[in-house]
């Protein structure tokens, strides 16, 4: 099996509201490696809970993220109760740190289940950090300090955090945040209040077959209109943040919401690619920022629209497509993108959706 792993080292740092959660009671393991039973019933941390167990928060999240990737023609995937786990932890982690973080380097931290993503979820999966589960071969993280389905409409109203639950090679799932880690065994040392540090951890195989995709899908409706770049950690239009290698893209705090094209180029750097997005109702063009994979060559060099940037965080195939201010409101929209690669051509495409 190929233990590649890919920690997706990128902090959305949303100040939003906490909201309302309630959690269920696993076994797990605590920090000194011995066998506890979180237990069940009482109100969660922060007030507000329900008495569900929390099964319907995590299943709403599940369900939310399952209706994007189905919007995209990609499979649902299922909860995997080990990754809800670690998920749960590592939010416990960063209520009492009191940050948002991938990293665990304090090991007095009574949630302290391991540094790295990876070492999390495999003591979740298999009791042993460096073992990793049968099948998985790649794994994710997304942060929040809210949480629930408004941290998923956040994640996937971005660009880096979007990239886990849009991908091909990403199968499982498992979401927690501080209002489940209040049943953990340390739960009583959490802060009385606080961020909900929405945790959702992912897992999957990086030999899945990849095939064309895009978002939002033909004729969808209640797309966004905007995306504040600068809630997003790294910020994907500020160059002075150094996200992936787009050293020279413009800061401009609000876009368009991120579109996103999938190509299965099997690895093979973009040759050639245009981009069109028109305002339906004025007949107008939109003027775009397309973000690519790491190119070999400048894309048309040049071009006042649409501009590329090259991006090392995006995977060779993948594209993002930002207009440079928000869409306007009910308006339908015209997007038409094609690509080439060195061996030929690859499928066009032309789609229509509509804002909300």
């Amino acid at each position: 099996m190929r233990n590649a792993m890919r920690n997706a080292m990128l902090v959305m740092a949303f100040l939003a509201l906490s909201l309302s959660a309630c959690s269920d009671g696993d076994s797990v393991d605590f920090p000194d490696g011995s066998t506890g039973d979180g237990g069940e019933g009482g109100g969660a941390v922060g007030g507000g809970g329900s008495d569900d167990g929390g099964d319907g928060d995590r299943a709403a999240v599940r369900q939310l993220i399952n209706r994007y990737r189905s919007e995209t023609g990609l499979p649902a995937l299922a909860e995997e109760d080990y990754l809800a786990e670690a998920a749960t932890w590592h939010a416990g982690y960063q209520s009492v740190a009191a940050e948002l973080t991938h990293v665990e380097n304090n090991q007095a931290n009574p949630f302290f289940r391991g540094s790295d993503l990876s070492q999390r979820i495999n003591r979740a999966a298999t009791g042993d950090p460096a073992t990793w589960p049968d099948g998985v071969t790649i794994v994710y993280e997304d942060v929040a300090t809210n949480g629930d389905t408004a941290a998923v409409e956040l994640w996937w109203n971005s660009v880096y955090h979007r990239q886990p639950l849009m991908r091909f090679d990403v199968q499982t799932l498992g979401y927690g945040d501080r209002e489940h880690a209040a049943r953990l065994p340390p739960g009583d040392r959490l802060p009385s209040n606080g961020h909900l540090y929405g945790t959702l951890n992912f897992a999957g195989d990086v030999t899945v077959t990849r095939s064309l995709s895009f978002w939002p899908a033909d004729g969808l409706d209640d797309v966004p209109t905007a995306f504040n770049t600068d809630y997003e950690i790294p910020d994907p239009l500020d160059g002075d943040q150094g996200a992936g290698d787009n050293n020279i893209a413009p800061s401009i705090g609000r876009s368009g919401p991120p579109l996103h094209v999938i190509y299965p180029t099997n690895f093979a750097s973009f040759t050639e690619m245009t981009v069109t997005l028109t305002r339906n109702d004025f007949a107008t063009r939109v003027a775009v920022y397309v973000l690519v994979p790491s190119q070999a060559a400048p894309l048309n060099e040049g071009l006042a629209d649409p501009i590329f940037y090259s991006d090392s965080y995006l995977d060779p195939g993948e594209v993002f497509i930002l207009p440079r201010s928000p869409l306007a409101s009910g308006v339908e929209y015209e997007i038409s993108v094609t690509a080439s690669v060195a061996s030929g051509p690859l499928p066009g495409l032309s789609w229509r959706f509509r804002t909300r």
